[in-house]
């Protein structure tokens, strides 16, 4: 198994300087997989249809997404991260380098948010 990516270094942010983490969302997509997503907006997704000859097509679908609310944004970020982490496990070596940076980029945000602070 590929190493875990290295963390940033723990936050020595004092708790009254920390504040919430970014809005995030949690998205449904066409077939009822759901993720969580730094963006209340995602691109459509080109799904094939059947075209019954030569020939393809694809009709557009789109994910819908909504906020998570504030008592739920930490464990929406850590899913995040998570989501991250596992796609950076089993990514091809070329493809590792930026998710490995986007997962230390989303785990400065659990430790330097009020994510950190014990609940």
């Amino acid at each position: 198994a590929p190493p875990r990516p290295e963390l940033p270094a723990p936050s020595r942010l004092a708790p009254e300087a920390r504040l919430p983490p970014p809005p995030i969302y949690q998205c449904e997509t066409w077939d009822n997989d759901s993720y969580v997503s730094e963006d209340p907006a995602p691109k459509p997704r080109c799904v094939r249809m059947d075209t019954g000859g030569v020939g393809q097509a694809c009709e557009n679908r789109y994910d819908t997404c909504a906020r998570v609310g504030q008592k739920a944004e930490c464990a929406a970020w850590k899913r995040r991260q998570r989501e991250i982490e596992s796609s950076w496990r089993h990514a091809r070596a070329q493809d590792r380098w930026p998710l490995q940076e986007e997962f230390g980029r989303v785990t400065r945000i659990l430790t330097d948010s009020t994510c950190a602070l014990p609940p």
